[in-house]
C-alpha cells in the first residue's frame, strides 16, 4: 500500500490458496507478484516495528520515494490520490469517483436535449475516472537547460528574419480566424506569393526544430506531456458535472504546486 491511502498492510505474496482468484499485483524487488492482505497497520511506525520483530521487508511504493510528491499528496482532496509507475515513467493523480464522458459540440449542436442527463451519459458516454497524468523524467541539468535555450533562441531569430530573407517584409498581412495559421497577403503579386509560400514552408521546418522543455521542473524530477481526463470542454461533457468542477480545482492545485517548485 502507499502512504497516500494512509494505511499500511502486511501482504502475502503469490498466495497458493485459490490461485485462480483475481488478485491485485505489486512490484517487488523480485518482480511482479499477486497478493492478499493479511494485516493492516494504522501508522508507519507500527509497520516498521512489525518488520523489525518479524524480519519482514518493507516495500516502499515508488511515489513514496519523492518527498515532493508526499507534500502534494497531503494537499489533495478526499478521494484523490497519486501513483508513480516507473515502468511507464508516469505520474498519475487519480480520483476514485466514477464519471462518464461523451462528445458534445456545445457551440453548434449539443447532443443532449432531454431532462435525464444521467441516463444519457451512462448510455452514450465512456465510463472512466478523473485523472491527471504526466511523463516523469530525471531533471535536466543546468548546462542542458542553457543549451536548449540557446538553440531555441537561435531558431526564433531565424524565423524572425524570414520576411527579410524572402523580401516580403513590405507586404501587409491580413489575419483571419479559422484553421489557416498563416495570414493572407491580398496585395501580393504572383511572384511575391511564390516567395510567401517558400517563406511559410521554411518556417514550418524551423518550427519542427524547436527542442521541447518540461512543463514543470523540480529538484527531484521533470514533468512532461500533461494529460487531463474529467474536465469539460467545448467538445466533451462530463457527468456528473460536479466531478468536472472538482477535477478542474485539483488541476489548478497541481499546476500551482509544481509552478512554485
Amino acid at each position: 500500500m502507499s502512504v497516500y491511502d494512509y494505511k499500511y498492510a502486511l501482504l502475502l505474496l503469490n498466495p497458493s490458496e485459490n490461485p485462480q482468484a483475481a488478485r491485485p499485483v505489486i512490484k517487488t524487488a523480485n518482480g511482479w507478484a499477486t497478493y492478499d492482505i493479511k494485516q493492516w497497520f494504522n501508522t508507519l511506525q507500527e509497520a516498521q516495528q512489525y518488520s523489525k520483530v518479524n524480519n519482514t521487508p518493507i516495500e516502499i511504493a515508488e511515489e513514496d520515494k519523492y518527498p515532493l510528491l508526499q507534500k502534494l499528496a497531503e494537499k489533495l482532496p478526499e478521494k484523490w490520490f497519486l501513483r508513480v509507475y516507473p515502468e511507464k515513467s508516469q505520474l498519475v493523480i487519480y480520483s476514485r469517483q466514477t464519471i462518464y464522458t461523451y462528445f458534445e459540440n456545445k457551440i453548434n449542436a449539443p447532443v443532449f436535449m432531454g431532462n435525464d442527463k444521467s441516463e444519457f451519459a451512462k448510455k452514450n458516454g465512456t465510463k472512466t475516472y478523473p485523472h491527471i497524468a504526466y511523463t516523469v523524467k530525471k531533471p535536466l541539468t543546468e548546462p542542458e537547460k542553457k543549451e536548449i535555450e540557446q538553440k531555441n533562441t537561435l531558431i526564433t531569430q531565424k524565423i524572425e528574419e524570414l520576411p527579410k530573407k524572402y523580401n516580403i517584409q513590405h507586404l501587409k498581412p491580413v489575419y483571419k480566424h479559422g484553421k489557416n495559421v498563416y495570414p493572407d497577403y491580398p496585395d501580393a503579386t504572383p511572384e511575391e506569393k511564390k516567395r510567401i509560400e517558400a517563406c511559410q514552408k521554411e518556417k514550418e521546418e524551423l518550427n519542427k526544430m524547436y527542442i521541447s522543455t518540461p512543463m514543470y521542473s523540480t529538484p527531484e524530477f521533470d514533468l512532461w506531456n500533461e494529460i487531463i481526463v474529467g474536465v469539460e470542454s467545448m467538445s466533451e461533457s462530463v457527468y456528473p458535472e460536479s466531478a468536472s468542477q472538482e477535477t478542474y480545482k485539483v488541476l489548478q492545485l497541481v499546476r500551482s504546486f509544481f509552478s512554485q517548485k
